[in-house]
């Protein structure tokens, strides 16, 4: 009975974890989906907290273009919350997916000229990193 009463609560966290995932996902398209599920399966954690970050740099950055809440929350669960991530780090891991899609697309990641383009062809081909961007209205 003991042993039973153990493995209730972890039962309970399990299910709460999985709603929160199936809402994250909820309205999203499928494709879309199925990126985020492989980057979420296949990413190593450093690689996916840097491609969450540079997103958020590019959001910034770039005219039209957001981040998918929706897939920020759903990748977000695996990378550690920001009061209790080191900022060296944080840094490192921005530096490594900043070099990697610089190199990728051959640009210089620091000119919103060059980086804002390519951030848009990653969309348009819903790599990993596109999945985590859209574009929004013209303003």
């Amino acid at each position: 009975m003991r042993a039973t009463a153990a493995i209730l609560p972890m039962t309970l966290l399990a299910s709460c974890q999985m709603d929160q995932a199936n809402e994250a996902m909820r309205g999203m398209s499928d494709d879309r989906m199925a990126v985020a599920r492989v980057a979420f399966a296949e990413m190593e954690t450093d690689e996916l907290a840097g491609m969450l970050m540079l997103s958020e740099e590019i959001a910034e950055t770039c005219a039209r273009i957001d981040t998918n809440t929706q897939v920020h929350v759903f990748l977000s669960s695996r990378v550690e919350r920001v009061p209790f991530r080191d900022p060296e780090v944080s840094q490192m891991r921005l530096d490594t997916a900043r070099g990697e899609f610089a190199a990728k697309h051959g640009i210089d990641a620091t000119d919103a000229d060059m980086l804002c383009p390519a951030a848009r062809s990653e969309i348009l081909a819903l790599t990993s990193l596109g999945a985590t961007l859209m574009e929004g209205p013209a303003s």
